[in-house]
């Protein structure tokens, strides 16, 4: 290796070791194939057998392993060498006929490219694969296999187990980092919970650089097969029962009732979950903002339980969160919330002469405004808890800002005046939905639940009880009261009593599910 010309000669390589490692690092699936080849580097008269250089230059060596599956047996030697002498990524080298044929990366299985060892530096995990069942399946050509009957994906998963526990010292701080994602996934999304089975074991099947999403995306779809897998079930027994023993039948539903059941609660633990976390967001909603030496703002509150500027017909029933006032609220069809009254209603009749007048006389006084806009306005519910020939209630929420417990008594800062002023507004109204369809006529019988969320103060409580609203609630934190003018329930409930309210109401959930430590630290 003389007389190169300088512009070739200042980078080629001249020294032996330099010129071993990197003709190795070039066939680097030759050198490693089982058979050792007779590869000499001959330098000023020395021979040395490059294959014996790469073979001793390993620096870990499990030695050969049998493992038997299903359509043969393959030895499995797994070797650990320096990335100097490999520049390639970790990956199984399948050989046949002593010779190397197929490579599977495997760094997004492992998280990782290569190995980084505290004492030998950067290393290149390899396992060697061979045996007569990979010599049978080798092509004509002999660049590539035809297992045809052989499971080969069945294969690469047991290797891979293996693989696994002979990098285990490398592999624990991620396999730890797996698992708490894993956990925590699973904490604020328990509905995968049936679909995963053991953690533990699924913990130790997830290639080790998943994130967040890479893991929510597999669990999502082997839930989806789950579940048409149980549909396939059943529509299956539907089909056989006529041929079925009674008792076969018995333990068929028997086995689909229990996959079922699995199924359900984590629907049930998942649905669960969430309600905690609206109840923890409406918590930190209602916090001192230290930074901007304030309250959060009334908009952020009204956010959490229902978004601003919308109507029902924009929204769907996950959207809003008025459960945690009443859990009846959930089933209202129409909810107008911060909208202008006008916008979703009209007059039932024609609007005579004096009641124009009654309405100007109104407005003057600030007790109707057809621009006004009540915080919530919810006017129809048709599926539970309606009685035949009976109007549906109107609700009316009301909410002020965490933090104040100063009211003037105007009519500008009294939320009682305010909320009969909205009654008023919507009396004699037909109200439309978002496409103008009629769905609620509003007269002077229709009855009204109006609800005032703030903070408990004594010049609330002082206004409240002005106004006959004075009758202390179960708790003894709310006042409630009947406004007879205009036919109309009123009821303040203290931000602190939602809160108790909604977690007193899922508390027995949250302890049966075992949720409420493991959710608390992952939120």
């Amino acid at each position: 290796m003389v007389g190169f010309k300088e512009k070739f000669g200042a980078k080629a390589y001249i020294d032996s070791v330099d010129i071993k490692r990197d003709i190795i690092a070039h066939f680097i699936s030759i050198f490693a194939q089982p058979k050792r080849l007779k590869f000499n580097l001959v330098d000023h008269g020395k021979f040395e057998n490059l294959s014996d250089f790469f073979f001793n230059s390993i620096v870990r060596d499990s030695g050969a392993r049998d493992f038997e599956f299903e359509s043969g047996i393959v030895t499995v030697r797994h070797v650990l060498v320096q990335r100097s002498i490999a520049p390639m990524d970790n990956s199984l080298v399948y050989c046949a006929a002593e010779r190397s044929v197929l490579s599977r990366n495997l760094s997004e299985f492992l998280g990782m490219k290569f190995i980084q060892d505290d004492q030998e530096g950067a290393l290149v995990y390899m396992g060697l694969v061979e045996g007569s069942v990979l010599d049978d399946a080798l092509n004509h050509e002999r660049t590539g296999f035809d297992f045809g009957d052989i499971d080969f994906e069945e294969l690469n998963k047991l290797i891979l187990v293996d693989v696994q526990d002979f990098l285990s010292i490398y592999l624990e701080d991620r396999r730890k980092k797996s698992r708490q994602l894993l956990d925590k996934v699973l904490q604020l999304n328990p509905l995968y919970s049936s679909a995963i089975g053991d953690p533990e074991v699924y913990a130790q099947s997830m290639p080790l650089n998943w994130d967040e999403k890479k893991l929510v995306e597999a669990v999502a779809v082997k839930r989806y097969r789950a579940q048409k897998a149980l549909v396939k079930q059943i529509e299956k027994l539907d089909a056989n029962t006529a041929s079925m023993s009674d008792g076969e039948f018995g333990e068929r539903v028997r086995k689909i009732t229990s996959d079922l059941g699995e199924s359900e609660k984590s629907a049930l633990a998942q649905y669960v979950v969430e309600r905690r976390m609206v109840i923890s967001l409406l918590e930190k909603r209602r916090q001192f903002d230290r930074r901007k030496g304030e309250h959060e703002s009334e908009n952020l509150v009204h956010e959490v339980f229902c978004p601003l500027g919308v109507t029902s017909d924009v929204i769907d029933y996950n959207d809003h969160n008025l459960w945690l006032i009443d859990d009846r609220l959930a089933y209202y069809s129409f909810i107008a919330s911060d909208r202008p009254i006008s916008t979703y209603t009209g007059d039932v009749d024609a609007v005579d002469e004096d009641e124009t007048v009654r309405r100007m006389e109104l407005q003057e006084i600030g007790r109707y405004s057809e621009r006004s806009e009540p915080d919530l306005a919810i006017i129809k519910r048709p599926m539970l808890f309606r009685r035949s020939k009976t109007p549906d209630p109107v609700v009316i929420i009301e909410f002020k800002a965490p933090g104040k417990t100063s009211y003037s008594g105007d009519r500008k800062d009294n939320p009682v005046i305010q909320i009969r002023k909205y009654i008023k507004t919507l009396q004699n109204k037909k109200a439309y939905d978002f496409e103008g369809n009629r769905i609620s006529d509003i007269g002077d019988k229709t009855p009204f639940h109006c609800y005032l969320l703030a903070e408990s103060c004594t010049q609330i409580y002082e206004l409240l009880e002005s106004h006959g609203i004075w009758k202390p609630t179960p708790d003894g934190n709310g006042r409630f009261g009947y406004l007879d003018d205009l036919n109309a329930y009123f009821e303040f409930v203290p931000y602190d009593q939602v809160l108790l309210n909604a977690k007193l109401r899922n508390e027995a959930f949250f302890k049966h599910l075992n949720i409420m430590d493991s959710l608390e630290t992952a939120l």
